[in-house]
């Protein structure tokens, strides 16, 4: 960079609007003077756009004080605020500047006046009379207050990788994570974990990024070095081509930071430039323009992939045109622009995720600094975003837990940026609520912003207007795509209860509206309770498991109308919202066109109780099932009486303390308890615990409807309840021994009674008839797996030690074998027996128990990219076997924790394809010949572990190799009717079972599936073209399918069992044919054509 040019001053000096730096300014402006006989001008507090007269700028101060480098900071240049470098603590770097080609800058930085003197005091310690006024690229830096010593180095604590091309620091983790917080500033830890990474939390950094920040931050060489290194590597090894769009940002602009530095020489500089380069072209931004372009004229709510594409977008083409000065790269940039554009009006995320409210808002905020910063404080959807973001903080540091949002994610830079942009403490004091999960053991924060403080001179200020009950509006872009039945002031996005900021306080949330995508039955439901430090109500935080999406799952209502369901509700609709009584109330009404209306009535009395009353109303004079479900975060000690008891975190601070679920008396209250394991975990993680409470009557529709109660209270220093709910003649009642509160049943038209003498709701059901015992066998270890050869001649029980048994029809055991864990699939191929275990292993035994062959199933290499869909081991989830019926040879298919189904020659055991199965645990699996084409195919569907119920056939083709190849072929996931339900793939279902093969005489074979999670549905498809032929909704929480086929379509059978006890029944047609409520629950079903 040059001071001096052709005998003139090549540089201004600007500084503070307030002249705190003048002294400083002038001395430079003396000492080039008497160096060079030039007076370089000082200008005070222009901004980026304000056009100089030299090409180059020095530029003194941080982000807080000097307009010009506030805008270098927006560009992602400069990380000098008032928390960096500290108290003392100074910064010198060149930077290529970043609005005008073939100009530079020279920031000497400080967070005081004494770091930026100390900068310039360097800067003329370096000037030289013989280099003719010009300096070469330098990063110096010394570090301040409060930033001394560096912390250790975490970058790969938690392993994963950024890119399919893995290196061995991807490897996930064997131990569970550990806080890396040892004491001292809560502060500058938490903005050091974005500096030093892990940088598997930091959305926007790769590996090699990672470095590249922590170089820009402390200015050693030694840290240098390791990113050139670490890049290096990346472009070599090929990572860096297929790097994942999430985490590309920051390598177009740390390179445009760090390429001139000396430690990368011409021929390195080459490559990586040429690297990045090709990735933009090829990989990310540039590379999908077109698709950029068209998403740009599209209505609903933008997907953060896309935007994430256009960032790449802009910031890759911004690169290359400061590159090469042509301005067809600020054409392309252009596209970018139009993309965001088009994206104004948006102020919720597209997937209505918690953690989406912030990472939607940061990567929309990230384009506007970049493009336009000027227009964010005066942009009412950003302000209105953001409020939301606050509203979904809890007074605990944490976001409200939910899909995708578990502990470690929390918008803590987002919040900073905030309060910075907006010039508001209030977001300043959300941020540094995170400091409450920091000391309890939590230092993991998942964000995009990661990397600048965003520290200026605003100070936290307690958000006061956020107490009380807060409703948030529903966005109008949203509504329009997805929720147009709701009118346009009548529905609400989010609403909010707050007693407080601090951690006793009460904090409840409750969903509005449904989501663009990932979408899920949550309408209505409580997403959040907390009090005392702690969750008693939660949302369910583990998406991938379909049975945890189910409506049965939210802290919401849910409604069987004689076997059918209804799908998702768009959204609620506002009745009323008013402070009252020294509470809150809050009601709001959800239609189900054609099945049902649900009113629910929230009273909140803030530091005492939560009454939640209601009414459902089915217009048709059919049976249904009312079930009000609470999803609970405690461990659950009892139910009694209509009463369950749950116990609070005695770690919490709160002592003894007990969380209680009291409903009226109409209501039957059974709990139901799960694990799930952490994904992607270490060995030794705690598993996640879902408690849910499930209260349910039966009821029969065409009347005045039904009306419920349930009171939830928390309570510390006893083990029994504060308050008790009763009920008169006249309404509800809550009482404790300083207070009773009276509630009237019914609200303005609706005019609901207490129901009567309870009724069981029965279909047509035949009278069940007792069973006797033929035979019975005593085992010593309970059973994990059983199956049943084809000719129903042989009997097969897996144990959770291992054990195997097989056993003829008399109950005769025809040999037994051990395993060496957990025995977790079975399939009879003839007479012998595959077995999969816990650990991944499959065996093949014979007739007599020996066994033929051992096969052990591996962790594919994608593991440390995707680690959330791979579980612990590559547990067998099943397995089939069948014969290809031209070669004769025999293929076993072998659904792995792995993600991925081995086929394996069931001769040998030898493994010839080992395919990718989108995505989680394939447990359902069937061997299948077509009638049609003769080929062997094999089907396969998730149902356990997935984010979707699409059934997959996979067909082995004969090759020139000695084993067939693996070839994908139709997948069975669209629908006549969605209910609500996304056909992208990723509908948050799961597959409960399915059929394959004829209905009825004549018929060629069809496929029926049974999906269950955010949509319950049977559906019929065509197996030739995987189009559906019909399909039904079904209520509560199916568990089994049992189809039995007939002399005639209508003489088909296709049942369905569902968890609450119901039994439903279709013909080949998709005609509803039975309907009966026949147990309080049920587990399980097999039908053939004489009985169920």
């Amino acid at each position: 960079m040059e001071f001096v040019h052709a005998g003139g001053a090549a540089a201004t000096l600007v500084t503070p609007p307030n002249g705190s730096l003048d002294g400083v300014a002038q001395r430079i402006v003396q000492v080039v003077a008497d160096y060079y006989d030039v007076e370089l001008a000082v200008v005070a507090g222009v901004g980026a756009a304000q056009q100089l007269s030299t090409p180059h700028v020095i530029a003194l101060g941080c982000l807080a004080d000097n307009p010009f480098i506030e805008a270098l900071y927006f560009r992602w240049q400069t990380l000098v605020d008032r928390w960096y470098p500290g108290r003392g603590g100074w910064v010198v770097q060149v930077i290529g500047s970043p609005f005008r080609h073939g100009e530079d800058v020279l920031l000497l930085g400080g967070s005081d006046r004494e770091g930026v003197g100390a900068a310039a005091d360097r800067l003329i310690e370096q000037l030289d009379r013989a280099d003719g006024g010009a300096i070469p690229w330098r990063l110096q830096v010394q570090l301040g207050a409060g930033h001394l010593p560096l912390p250790a180095d975490r970058i790969d604590c938690l392993g994963t990788a950024a890119s399919p091309v893995l290196t061995p620091e991807s490897a996930l983790p064997t131990t569970p994570y550990q806080s890396g917080y040892t004491g001292g500033s809560p502060q500058d830890h938490l903005l050091r974990l974005g500096m030093y990474g892990p940088h598997a939390d930091n959305f926007h950094l790769s590996r090699s990024s990672q470095f590249g920040l922590r170089y820009l931050y402390t200015g050693r060489v030694e840290d240098g070095e390791r990113y050139r290194e670490v890049l290096l590597e990346e472009v070599r090894s090929g990572a860096l081509a297929q790097l994942y769009h999430y985490k590309s940002l920051r390598m177009f602009q740390l390179w445009h930071l760090s390429a001139d530095s000396p430690l990368f020489d011409t021929e390195e500089k080459g490559e990586i430039s040429l690297a990045i380069r090709t990735y933009l072209l090829e990989e990310s931004g540039v590379a999908n323009i077109d698709a950029i372009r068209q998403a740009a004229t599209e209505e609903g709510i933008f997907s953060r992939h896309e935007a994430c594409d256009a960032l790449n977008l802009w910031a890759g083409a911004d690169w290359l045109w400061r590159q090469t000065g042509d301005d067809q790269w600020l054409t392309d940039r252009g596209v970018a622009d139009m993309y965001f554009e088009a994206q104004v009006g948006t102020d919720v995320p597209l997937t209505g995720l918690t953690e989406g409210y912030a990472t939607y808002l940061d990567v929309y905020l990230e384009w506007m600094l970049l493009s336009c910063p000027q227009r964010i404080v005066d942009d009412a959807h950003i302000q209105l975003w953001a409020r939301r973001v606050i509203g979904l903080c809890t007074n605990t540091g944490q976001l409200v837990v939910g899909p995708q949002t578990d502990e470690s994610r929390y918008p803590y830079n987002l919040l900073r940026k905030l309060a910075y942009l907006l010039a508001d403490g209030r977001y300043l004091f959300v941020a540094d609520l995170r400091e409450r999960q920091l000391v309890r053991g939590m230092d993991r924060v998942m964000q995009f912003s990661a990397g600048q403080s965003f520290a200026g001179d605003v100070a936290a200020c307690e958000p006061v207007d956020a107490h009380g009950w807060i409703c948030y509006p529903l966005n109008e872009r949203l509504r329009r795509w997805k929720a147009p039945g709701i009118e346009a002031a009548s529905g609400f996005d989010r609403a909010v209860a707050r007693g407080g900021w601090s951690v006793e306080d009460d904090y409840l949330a409750v969903i509005g509206v449904r989501s663009g995508a990932k979408s899920l039955p949550n309408v209505g439901s409580l997403a959040a309770y907390e009090r005392f430090g702690q969750r008693l109500i939660t949302a369910d935080a583990v998406p991938l498991f379909p049975s945890c999406a189910s409506p049965w799952r939210h802290s919401s209502v849910s409604v069987n109308i004689n076997g059918r369901g209804a799908g998702m509700a768009d959204g609620a609709e506002v009745l009323a919202q008013r402070e009252t009584s020294g509470g809150w109330m809050f009601c709001f009404l959800v239609e189900m066109p054609g099945a049902y209306s649900w009113m629910r009535t929230l009273y909140w009395k803030a530091s005492a109780y939560v009454l939640v009353i209601d009414r459902v109303h089915v217009p048709a004079q059919e049976p249904f099932t009312l079930g009000v479900n609470w999803r609970c975060a405690g461990p659950l000690e009892g139910v009694e009486a209509g009463l369950a008891t749950l116990a609070l975190d005695p770690h919490a601070g709160v002592g003894e303390g007990r969380f209680f679920v009291q409903v009226s008396e109409q209501l039957c209250l059974q709990s139901e308890s799960s694990k799930y394991p952490v994904l992607g975990a270490p060995p030794g993680t705690p598993s996640t615990d879902e408690v849910m409470l499930h209260a349910t009557v039966d009821h029969v529709g065409g009347g005045e409807g039904i009306e419920v109660a349930t009171l939830l209270h928390a309570v510390t220093g006893t083990a029994e309840p504060c308050y008790r709910l009763s009920a008169d003649d006249e309404g509800w009642v809550v009482e404790c021994a300083r207070e009773k509160f009276h509630f009237d049943k019914g609200v303005d038209d609706t005019e609901l009674t207490v129901d009567g003498p309870r009724q069981e709701a029965r279909g047509p059901a035949e009278q069940l008839s007792s069973l006797s015992t033929v035979w019975e066998l005593g085992l010593s270890a309970p059973v994990s797996v059983w199956a049943q050869s084809e000719d129903g001649a042989r009997l097969a029980f897996g144990s959770d030690r291992g054990e195997v048994v097989v056993v003829d029809t008399t109950g005769r055991v025809a040999w037994q074998a051990v395993c060496a864990d957990a025995v977790t699939a079975l399939s009879f191929f003839a007479r012998d027996l595959i077995v999969g275990t816990e650990s991944g292993q499959v065996c093949r035994f014979d007739g007599r128990g020996e066994v033929s062959w051992r096969h052990q199933c591996q962790f594919r290499v994608e593991r440390p990219f995707w680690p959330w869909w791979f579980l612990q081991t590559p547990v067998v989830g099943a397995v089939a076997a069948g014969r290809d019926p031209e070669s004769h040879r025999g293929l076993v298919a072998v659904g792995t924790g792995s993600t991925s189904l081995n086929f394996l020659d069931a001769q040998t055991g030898d493994l010839f394809a080992d395919v990718l199965s989108p995505y989680g645990l394939p447990d359902r699996i069937r061997a299948y010949v077509s009638t049609e084409s003769s080929q062997l195919q094999f089907l396969v569907g998730h149902s356990w572990l997935t984010c979707g119920s699409t059934v997959r056939s996979w067909t082995p083709v004969r090759s020139r190799k000695p084993l067939p190849e693996i070839e994908e072929g139709t997948c069975f996931q669209r629908s006549v009717v969605a209910m609500g339900r996304s056909t992208d793939g990723w509908d948050s279902c799961g597959v409960v079972d399915f059929y394959v093969g004829s209905l009825a005489n004549g018929l060629t074979d069809q496929l029926v599936l049974l999906r269950h999670g955010a949509v319950a549905q049977i559906t019929l498809y065509d197996l030739a073209t995987g189009d559906p032929v019909w399909d039904e909704g079904l209520g509560g929480a199916p568990v089994a399918l049992s189809v039995v086929p007939g002399d005639s379509v209508s003489s088909a059978r296709c049942y369905v069992a569902e968890q609450f006890g119901w039994l439903v029944s279709y013909d080949g047609a998709g005609k509803r044919v039975l309907a009966a409520h026949v147990a309080r629950s049920l587990s399980g079903l097999h039908a053939n054509t004489n009985v169920v």
